[in-house]
């Protein structure tokens, strides 16, 4: 008999997301230069981030790659030469965020820190966009 009092379990509020939530992971989704000089590089969450070993492994891969590429001389010289300190990478994600997939993003707001980069989450893509 169903009980209406019964906790559903977390997974369920997660379920397999009909595409990757994050995706080509070798590219930056959006990118904004900054009023003060700082340079803001988006990472779009088009679905909930769920706990999937893919989800989380695409996190990983695509911070890594935003890390990389703002480390290379071709990207520097195209964006006038900003420090990493005044670097920010935002992961937008206007959905729910399963737990595992938060300490995943923590464990890249700790990579990225290492390398003097900012990492953040955010809960809107049209804040990001200015709308």
């Amino acid at each position: 008999m169903w009980n209406p009092f019964r906790r559903r379990r977390p997974e369920a509020a997660f379920p397999k997301p009909k595409w990757p939530p994050i995706q080509n992971l070798d590219s930056i989704d959006i990118f904004g230069k900054r009023r003060d000089g700082g340079l803001d590089l988006c990472i779009v969450a088009s679905q909930p981030l769920d706990g999937d070993a893919e989800t989380l492994e695409s996190i990983r891969h695509k911070v890594s790659s935003y890390l990389t590429a703002i480390r290379s001389e071709k990207f520097q010289a195209e964006m006038g030469y900003r420090t990493l300190e005044q670097t920010t990478i935002i992961i937008a994600c206007d959905h729910p965020i399963h737990p595992v997939a938060m300490a995943v993003i923590e464990e890249c707001k700790a990579l990225a820190a290492g390398q003097g980069v900012r990492l953040k989450l955010q809960k809107s893509t049209a804040r990001f966009l200015g709308l």
